[in-house]
């Protein structure tokens, strides 16, 4: 009995070591499931159980989990910013894997995250800004959210 017990615990073991996983990215394969998961080691946990999953993306502050089909990465990263009371906005003033909760005012592609903070402080009703870094994408964002920390992390098998 306490031979099984040791052989098993290895097995465990070196398949939880078989991860790899990395920050501040994500992975544009297609999902074979989505679920909530407490962490990105409990995500891993839900992909060892199926078959199809190869590698899984989780969204620190979404508690989400998505199970994917191969391991492909993409760099990605939540930059936030808010206006201050003047409305206008200096050069890397926000803040990094942040996303702000303040409801979407408009959706935009530009280069930078201080493109997007220009964009914000350009539109008399934005409050503050979210930039997607790895995907360029910039929403602008009308009052009433605050800071929430966000890391996309990626594993693989």
């Amino acid at each position: 009995m306490k031979r099984s017990l040791c052989l098993v615990f290895v097995f465990l073991s070196s398949n939880a070591l078989a991860w790899e996983s990395k920050p501040n990215c994500d992975n544009p394969s297609p999902v074979v499931k989505d679920s909530k998961a407490t962490s990105l080691e409990d995500c891993q946990a839900q992909c060892d159980g199926n078959a199809e999953c190869k590698a899984v993306v989780f969204v620190s502050g979404w508690k989400k989990c998505w199970h994917k089909k191969a391991a492909k990465q993409a760099n990605l990263r939540f930059i936030s910013g808010e206006m201050p009371a003047d409305h206008s906005f200096a050069g890397g003033a926000y803040k990094v894997e942040n996303d702000h909760t303040g409801k979407d005012l408009k959706r935009e592609v530009l280069g930078s995250a201080d493109e997007c903070g220009k964009a914000c402080e350009g539109n008399k009703d934005c409050q503050a800004f979210t930039y997607l870094e790895g995907y360029k994408v910039c929403w602008l964002k009308k009052a009433g959210g605050h800071f929430n920390p966000k890391i996309f992390y990626c594993a693989a098998k």
